[in-house]
């Protein structure tokens, strides 16, 4: 049941991730900040490192909304939580005891960094909402919106 529970979730982001449509300037920005490195993982210290400062700016826009800040503290979390589970869903075996040791630590590394890379650059454009003008809020009375 834990099991279908997890699933159902990962669909329901994935769905939703997978609208997002074109990039945002601020992704845009990023993705050339990180064309020149060749080390996947490298280039997620710089793609997290934007991350930051993006929920830096939104904690500071929105530091009168305390509920704001408590489940936008939480979304987060979760996300985290979801991004996680989601390499570990890609890469269900051990991964000491299979991937390092059948493809090599660096191989094995640097596609779970490039996954992340994928997955943090679409939450920067999620967070960016919070942040730039947008036809696609539309009316909808959300935080973003006031």
């Amino acid at each position: 049941m834990r099991i279908i529970k997890s699933l159902l979730l990962f669909l329901i982001v994935a769905s939703c991730s997978q609208s997002i449509g074109d990039e945002s300037p601020i992704v845009s920005k990023i993705t050339a900040q990180v064309s020149g490195i060749t080390d996947e993982c490298k280039k997620l210290d710089v793609i997290d490192a934007e991350m930051q400062r993006l929920i830096a700016k939104i904690k500071a826009k929105y530091s009168s909304e305390e509920l704001f800040e408590k489940r936008f503290e939480m979304s987060q979390v979760y996300w985290i939580q979801y991004r996680d589970r989601h390499v570990k869903a890609l890469y269900p075996l051990d991964w000491n005891t299979h991937y390092r040791k059948e493809y090599t630590k660096e191989v094995f590394n640097d596609c779970k960094c490039k996954e992340n890379n994928r997955m943090t650059l679409i939450r920067i454009k999620e967070l960016a909402f919070y942040l730039e003008e947008s036809e696609e809020k539309g009316d909808c009375p959300a935080i973003w919106n006031q």
